[in-house]
């Protein structure tokens, strides 16, 4: 009976303390996993070192993609992409390719009616709301597209739990760009290669901050 008891327990105890001694497929295992881990350390590393870019990156590609003759398609592919491997460097979990819902979001017109353009639909949609009050238009519409881009980043804090952090940036930046994103703030003009690019000032900082809006959700 004890005989029976005392090989039980010696059982556990080599199952759980000493079996993998002699297991090379243990050690095999355990070697590359901690690389792996170190492996992905060095790459969060390195994207920790060049966040700042981020922002830089997306203001330069919503700004270049409102330049004329210039493919929208930076805008409305080349942003989501951009944020969206951001996110899965960082998160390394694939629900922040919901994230990518951001091309749709792009492809929504914020044009309001006047005598020389019917608008878009959610341009038209405020503007028949606040019986043609072009400002109220202007700001909701732009308020609209603002919100849809947080809503496409919400796997994040479902990922992380910083429902604070997501909810006060979210605020913060529907604000913001409700309230510059129609607005001539000027614009300067670049030369890449041997083409020149007018770029708004208003669309560097619209791509800016939804680039600093990620950056922070992602992060913190």
């Amino acid at each position: 009976m004890n005989g029976g008891k005392n090989e039980r327990f010696f059982n556990i105890i080599w199952n759980n303390t000493c079996s993998h001694l002699f297991d090379h497929n243990y050690y095999d295992t355990n070697r590359r996993d901690v690389q792996l881990n170190k492996f992905w350390q060095k790459i969060k590393d390195k994207i920790t070192i060049k966040l700042s870019l981020i922002p830089f990156l997306t203001g330069l590609m919503y700004s270049i993609a409102g330049s004329e003759n210039t493919p929208k398609q930076i805008r409305r592919f080349g942003i989501p992409i951009l944020l969206t491997f951001f996110s899965w460097l960082y998160l390394q979990n694939i629900w922040v390719l919901t994230m990518l819902s951001q091309i749709g979001v792009y492809h929504i017109g914020h044009g309001i009616p006047d005598a020389t353009d019917s608008g878009s639909s959610l341009g038209r949609f405020w503007y028949n709301l606040f019986n043609s009050n072009h400002l109220w238009a202007d700001i909701f519409t732009r308020g609209t597209k603002a919100f849809l881009i947080a809503v496409s980043c919400l796997s994040i804090p479902v990922l992380k739990g910083n429902w604070a952090v997501y909810l006060v940036s979210s605020l913060i930046l529907t604000i913001s760009i409700a309230s510059i994103a129609w607005r001539g703030l000027g614009e300067k003009i670049i030369k890449i290669g041997d083409k020149k690019y007018t770029l708004l000032y208003v669309d560097i900082i619209v791509g800016s901050l939804i680039g600093f809006y990620t950056l922070i959700i992602v992060r913190f």
